[in-house]
């Protein structure tokens, strides 16, 4: 596994002057993401995590099918209300201030991972592979559209990276902290543990017998906590760890959408075009200095290739680790160059382009090239349905709000509690002899609304529109979850 080198000063400057470079150009796309686009990528990003940590800390929001079921952990959500509740103490009250406050939050745990993944190929290989594992980690397309937002996928990468990191060398210490870390990341996200279990198969066949004993006890110890936290929310130890494994092996997920073996390899392509060539390049070249973490990561590829559902923010517990493994058999690869001067520029030159194509990518990516090719599919994902959020704030922060219908967006895709912050009832599209349960209407801006609701103000392709009066009940068998 990974092993370290001696650093000298001088090149540790060096290394820390790149580092700052990279990551300030790095942390500029994912900090304006955070601030400036708040549009829903996936439904997920929403309703899996903040939305449940928002009925934690506050009391209201919207449920999905999975936290009715117990087919979810609440250890990623729990996260999340930690960090609410923290923003809550230090006096952030508002939708706006605590939705900032969750995404700020992610982007810097995303430049944490690049960090990471700089330090230890430079600790492998060099200088030059550093900066190869911060333009790739830095600029990857995917990575830019989803590294603000509140998944447990963009949570676990650094994690898992750091999780490799601390079981390669010795200690006690360090082996039981990376056991830990995995147990941890397994109830964040269960395929997790196929990278858990794959870093101990590696510990054992170097026959490092105690160091094993001490990381599968780590493991073991969150793995328990976790599932008594299920025996806690859901009633049952390992509770949401069954559910989701019944629901997958009975393959229920096939609803959500079934996608051919090559899926992921079509939509890394057309996401990140040629310059996903080079990464697979210099992750083949690593593999003479570290077969068994690639094989991990081939292994971890592979079946999620496997499984019929696919979406692509899958692959990204096991991004920062394939790059960084990439970045050091691309350094490797330009060590044959004799002169270092010309090896430098030219990797200079390779990480520029990649990470210039890769950052312009992102740019114009559309739901097809993600890979879902529905009704959305030539749509850009950036800004999508971010009127609707951005009004939602807007609202949460008006007195008289009672109750508001959104329209000409599905209830799903939009921010739901999270964004509104204010618990008054959200409605889809009512019939009109229900419609006075709601004195605010969110709408496209072409749709025809009752003629007492008049125009507030408009964001994008929405507007807000109010009517006078206060609210009627809300319609018999109306609760605040998703029919999915």
């Amino acid at each position: 596994m990974l092993a370290s080198q001696a650093d000298r000063p001088e090149r540790d400057r060096q290394f820390q002057q790149l580092a700052a470079l990279l990551l300030t150009a790095a942390a500029l796309p994912r900090f304006w993401a955070a601030w400036v686009d708040q549009g829903l990528f996936w439904p997920d990003e929403i309703f899996q995590g903040i939305e449940q940590a928002h009925r934690v800390v506050f009391g209201y929001g919207i449920v999905p099918w999975e936290f009715r079921a117990g087919a979810r952990s609440w250890v990623f959500p729990g996260v999340l209300a930690v960090l609410l509740k923290l923003g809550d103490v230090i006096g952030l009250h508002s939708g706006r201030s605590l939705v900032l406050l969750a995404k700020t939050t992610m982007a810097l745990v995303s430049l944490s991972g690049i960090y990471l993944s700089m330090r230890i190929a430079y600790q492998l290989a060099g200088r030059q592979a550093a900066l190869f594992a911060g333009a790739f980690g830095g600029f990857l397309s995917v990575s830019l559209l989803l590294a603000s937002r509140c998944s447990a996928e963009m949570l676990s990468g650094p994690l898992l990276l750091a999780l490799v990191g601390m079981a390669s060398g010795g200690g006690r210490g360090r082996l039981l902290a990376a056991g830990a870390l995995g147990g941890f990341c397994i109830h964040l996200r269960y395929q997790n543990g196929l990278i858990v279990a794959g870093v101990l198969a590696i510990i054992v066949s170097e026959r490092r017998y105690k160091d094993a004993l001490y990381y599968a006890a780590g493991a073991g110890v969150l793995g328990v906590l976790g599932g008594l936290l299920d025996w806690i929310t859901w009633g049952k130890p390992f509770y949401a760890l069954k559910k989701y494994l019944w629901f997958n092996l009975k393959k229920s997920a096939h609803k959500f959408g079934a996608y051919p073996f090559t899926y992921y390899a079509k939509v890394a392509w057309s996401a990140n075009g040629p310059a996903i060539l080079v990464v697979l390049a210099g992750l083949l070249w690593s593999a003479r200095r570290e077969p068994a973490l690639c094989a991990l990561v081939i292994a971890y590829v592979l079946v999620h290739c496997a499984v019929p559902h696919k979406e692509f923010r899958f692959l990204m517990p096991i991004a920062p680790l394939l790059l960084t493994l990439s970045s050091v058999g691309l350094a490797d690869a330009l060590a044959r160059v004799s002169d270092q001067a010309r090896r430098w520029w030219i990797g200079v030159a390779l990480a520029g382009v990649c990470a210039a194509w890769m950052g312009w990518s992102a740019t114009q990516l559309t739901w097809e090239k993600m890979g879902f090719p529905s009704d959305r599919g030539d749509r850009s994902p950036w800004h999508s349905g971010e009127g609707i959020n951005r009004l939602l704030w807007r609202l949460g922060e008006t007195q008289d709000v009672c109750g508001v219908i959104v329209t000409g967006e599905s209830i799903g895709w939009i921010g739901g509690y999270t964004y509104f912050h204010r618990d008054a009832n959200m409605f889809p599209e009512l019939k009109p002899e229900q419609q006075r349960a709601a004195n605010y209407w969110i709408a496209r801006e072409d749709e025809v609304l009752p003629s007492e609701y008049r125009k507030v103000e408009q964001i994008r392709e929405f507007v807000l529109y109010r009517r006078n009066g206060s609210c009627a009940p809300a319609p018999e068998g109306y609760a605040r979850e998703l029919p999915y």
